[in-house]
């Protein structure tokens, strides 16, 4: 603050001296607060822009929906811009439309903002959507601390390949022999040949039980499949058809496993068919059997 020079004709009194004092210091005061008051309601006016609750501005707190109180909730948060926010489930009241609505609002609000979130969820399509960063925890231990997408094709263990993914990855126990230059993969009444060009790091498993792993959308219907030379051929019986617009779901049975496969919507497979489809062989999976820790 600035030196206060005051100029008189006459010496003041001790009460006069200090009555101008405080008032000078009030006023500077006052201007100060005034202008602080302006800048955080606006702040505050822009956060409610931004988690669509402008019209909800004069309300109370009993007078909101729980999902609207918890959008309040975050934007007191963020009006402080903190270096680091610790958000629990934060989504957790809202409906769907919403929910994702608000995941692209935070992970926009956070790159603005430069805060770094550290975001609990059970939903790993909201880890996905929102993470740089994915740490998996299972009762109470990190099974993987890696980037989203690094998680979703390289997990290091069943359990994270079973949570990461929408459906959930297939899961089959096997043998691995070898059949001529190529390698065979054998389950319960089921054998798929994969000929030497593709079999590529299967083949130092020649011999070996593990767990197989296949993700849904890496079985397709060759019709529609890109990439067609690096493509297995099986053949499947369909159980369930389960229409989700752009894809369908096929709920097949491949010997005495169940599996399921999700292919584009156009496919001619119908319940009851024996389909034809192809496994893509890049994205296997192979788990330990006992200990479970991916082998590739």
């Amino acid at each position: 603050m600035k030196n206060i020079y005051v100029t008189r004709t006459s010496m003041p009194s001790k009460e006069e001296y200090f009555d101008e004092i405080s008032g000078l210091w009030d006023t500077h005061l006052l201007t100060n607060m005034g202008e602080k008051h302006q800048q955080l309601e606006q702040q505050a006016r822009e956060l409610l822009a931004q988690m669509g609750l402008s019209e909800r501005a004069g309300h109370y707190p009993h007078q909101l929906s729980g999902g609207q109180q918890q959008r309040v909730a975050i934007a007191r948060s963020l009006v402080n811009e903190p270096e680091i926010l610790l958000l629990d489930e934060p989504l957790g009241a809202l409906d769907l439309k919403l929910r994702k609505e608000m995941q692209l609002e935070l992970k926009r609000l956070q790159r603005e903002m430069n805060i770094t979130f550290i975001y609990v969820t059970h939903d790993q399509t909201e880890a996905m959507t929102l993470g740089d960063r994915i740490v998996l925890m299972h009762q109470g231990i990190i099974q993987q601390a890696a980037a989203p997408l690094e998680m979703y094709e390289h997990p290091a263990n069943k359990y994270v390949a079973g949570f990461i993914g929408t459906p959930s990855m297939n899961f089959v126990d096997v043998k691995l022999e070898a059949a001529g230059e190529g390698i065979s993969v054998k389950g319960k009444g089921f054998s798929v040949e994969i000929p030497e060009r593709l079999a590529g790091r299967l083949k130092e498993f020649a011999g070996v039980e593990a767990t197989f792993g296949i993700r849904p959308e890496d079985l397709h219907d060759p019709k529609f499949a890109r990439d067609s030379e690096f493509l297995v051929p099986i053949c499947a019986k369909v159980e369930v058809y389960e229409p989700m617009g752009s894809e369908v779901s096929l709920h097949i049975r491949l010997g005495e496993e169940e599996l399921v496969a999700r292919v584009d919507s156009h496919t001619d497979a119908k319940v009851g068919d024996v389909a034809s489809l192809a496994l893509d062989t890049r994205k296997i999976h192979l788990f330990n059997k006992d200990t479970e820790v991916a082998m590739i």
